[in-house]
């Protein structure tokens, strides 16, 4: 099996170096020498005013290579190259750009990852249990969560080159990111006057209670996002290794600043003073705390191939 993906990789790289090998003459043996390559003219490989390009990040094809030799599913990977993302996991990235000449291009950088996720944990029936104490019923508590991440950009890029099929790039522009998290939790056993504190599954979130209630309130409901503006400027190379088509590498250098935004907590209980079951609404507000980041950090497509059109 090891030998098969070995076989495999070196089949891929032999496949991308044909384009290389195109044979203008200059030697004894019909084949290019180093110098002639070097001074190729790669103009026609090459973006143009008026072209637009679509490029896709290669976070799953680094991470395949990087776990392609360890033997199993997880461990190593190369998708830690790029950086850390932005928004807590890796968005994929997908890119858009607009050649305004044959160096100068707008460029619109998205990745995005949203998450669903239904967790059911079963719990003994305290009503059961309360007739039976032998009784082994159980009953189920929910838990719905959904996370949502995204990171936006949108710069320039200059290109540097001239006719060569390796291109250095020079990007800056400004960034946009948001992150997450709501969850509604809902449970199998009710709490009554004669039951205040029934069995519950604790999610991971706060069970010790709530100042209106007794301990072991419940969470019923919560929600909390974070918004990220700021400036960066990028540094990489693209090798058109066909006409029009290139891999790509650069490093983000980015200045940002993280503000929270205005969240809320529902939790339910047995009020000792009303004697009721009650909700309590807590608003988190908009803190007055935010976090301000200079650094190399990815933001969507630090490893990339792009198609120009």
């Amino acid at each position: 099996m090891k030998m098969n993906k070995i076989a495999a990789a070196v089949l891929a790289v032999g496949l991308a170096l044909p384009a290389f090998a195109q044979e203008q003459g200059g030697s004894s043996n019909g084949k290019e020498t180093p110098a002639q390559r070097a001074e190729r003219d790669y103009s026609s490989w090459l973006p143009s005013a008026g072209e637009f390009s679509i490029g896709f990040g290669l976070d799953p094809l680094t991470t395949w290579v990087g776990q392609l030799f360890n033997g199993h599913n997880t461990g190593n990977a190369l998708g830690k190259l790029h950086g850390d993302p932005m928004t807590g996991t890796p968005t994929i990235g997908i890119m858009g750009s607009y050649q305004l000449s044959s160096q100068l291009g707008v460029k619109v950088n998205m990745g995005f990852n949203n998450t669903r996720v239904s967790e059911q944990q079963f719990v003994f029936d305290d009503a059961l249990l309360f007739a039976n104490p032998l009784s082994e019923a159980k009953i189920a508590d929910q838990m719905v969560a959904h996370s949502k991440e995204m990171s936006f950009a949108l710069g320039a890029d200059y290109r540097i080159g001239g006719k060569h099929a390796v291109q250095a790039v020079l990007g800056a522009g400004l960034i946009y990111t948001r992150q997450s998290i709501a969850a509604k939790y809902s449970y199998g056993n009710a709490i009554t006057e004669a039951n205040q504190a029934p069995t519950t599954y604790d999610f991971g979130s706060n069970l010790s209670g709530h100042h209106s209630f007794i301990p072991n309130a419940r969470q019923k409901e919560m929600a909390q996002a974070f918004n990220t503006f700021g400036l960066y400027g990028s540094v990489g190379v693209e090798w058109f290794f066909v006409p029009k088509v290139c891999l790509g590498a650069n490093v983000n250098i980015q200045l940002t600043n993280e503000r929270r935004a205005r969240g809320f907590e529902t939790w339910e209980g047995w009020n000792v003073d009303t004697q009721k079951l009650e909700e309590a609404h807590t608003d988190l507000g908009t803190t007055k705390a935010n976090t301000t980041t200079f650094a190399t950090s990815h933001l969507g497509s630090n490893l990339y191939i792009s198609f120009y059109f």
